[in-house]
């Protein structure tokens, strides 16, 4: 693979192994990243574990429904209005299809013209 005494052979070797080593691919997800150019030692990867533990347990007792905003008292799911689902307790995920069902309803009363504004029915919808 290398050249012995080529510098270039040897950074592009190593590169690759780099790119192979750095490179994630999660097909099932849709989604790669690339981080085999960002100049980190592996070492302040290993540091970095911990952190990202905490992070990730921090998500999880999101998703389950910790009190996250701490003024109001109230968990916070953004990601529940595309993952119903996903929302900690049955009762929220029926709240939540019941506003996106009527959501969807309103839009479609727009869109067919029986909700007008003033100047009749709606000609630029978002």
């Amino acid at each position: 693979m290398c050249t012995a005494g080529n510098p270039a052979d040897t950074d592009a070797v190593a590169l690759w192994r780099r790119y192979c080593h750095y490179h994630i691919n999660d097909q099932a997800l849709g989604f790669s990243l690339d981080v085999s150019r960002v100049r980190f030692e592996e070492a302040w990867l290993e540091g970095m574990l911990p952190v990202m533990q905490k992070a990730l347990e921090a998500m999880e007792a999101l998703e389950s429904g910790a009190v996250a905003n701490l003024d109001e008292q109230r968990m916070v799911g953004h990601y529940w209005l595309r993952s119903p689902e996903r929302s900690p307790a049955p009762e929220l995920e029926r709240q939540i299809r019941g506003a996106l069902m009527e959501v969807d309803a309103f839009a479609g009363a727009v869109r067919a013209g029986s909700i007008t504004g003033e100047a009749g029915s709606f000609v630029h919808i978002l």
